[in-house]
């Protein structure tokens, strides 16, 4: 029951932050227009901010533009970490969660790849809050559709209060592929504010 209350509750936000499916693409995967399937010609030049390579790694790059600085991992994809310019606000907040943001290019340029990983540091109510970005994620994207699994806890873990979560859900849409995995758990004995609440969340372009 607290689940589906906590389910309820995320999509009934989602909606009125305007993250509802139907309008999803038409504002972007991301502030500002960005979608997956664009080039970096055509992103936006503002709103963007703190560009640097993956590999090498921290190697500062002036926007999306110099994505061909960055070295290409396996996959032949160059990542390169960016913030949102969001004035007053010291993190990349993404649906109000403080993210650590990656963004992917092939080698034509094309944006393949946006990764959303919540922050593993910062306050308290935030870090607790952290699982429930992947909930919001899937109400973007539609509740429909997604196929979801989730895994036990381990021996040596246990919920956090009354709820744990370790789960993978995956969804095509719209030339994407969605993958978001939400954990909350913390370990057997450690400490009140030692746990694990995270969402991770992976748009792949999929044309």
């Amino acid at each position: 029951q607290l689940r589906g209350a906590m389910r309820t509750a995320a999509f009934l936000l989602a909606t009125a932050l305007g993250l509802a499916s139907a309008a999803a693409v038409e504002h972007g995967d991301l502030r500002g227009g960005v979608n997956v399937g664009m080039t970096a010609a055509e992103l936006p030049t503002e709103g963007y901010k703190d560009f640097a390579c993956v590999a090498p790694k921290g190697k500062s790059i002036a926007g999306f533009a110099e994505f061909k600085s960055c070295e290409p991992d396996a996959q032949g994809l160059r990542a390169l970490h960016a913030a949102i310019d969001e004035p007053g606000a010291d993190d990349t907040l993404v649906a109000g969660h403080p993210v650590n943001l990656t963004l992917d290019f092939d080698d034509s340029g094309r944006l393949a790849r946006i990764d959303i990983v919540t922050k593993s540091k910062g306050p308290m109510f935030l870090r607790k809050k952290a699982f429930l970005l992947g909930l919001q994620a899937r109400a973007r994207y539609g509740e429909a559709g997604w196929d979801c699994k989730e895994t036990p806890l381990s021996a040596d873990e246990e919920p956090l209060g009354p709820t744990s979560v370790k789960e993978h859900c995956v969804k095509s849409i719209d030339n994407r592929r969605l993958t978001v995995d939400r954990n909350l758990y913390r370990k057997v004995g450690a400490e009140a504010k030692a746990f694990t609440s995270e969402s991770h969340v992976v748009i792949d372009w999929a044309k």
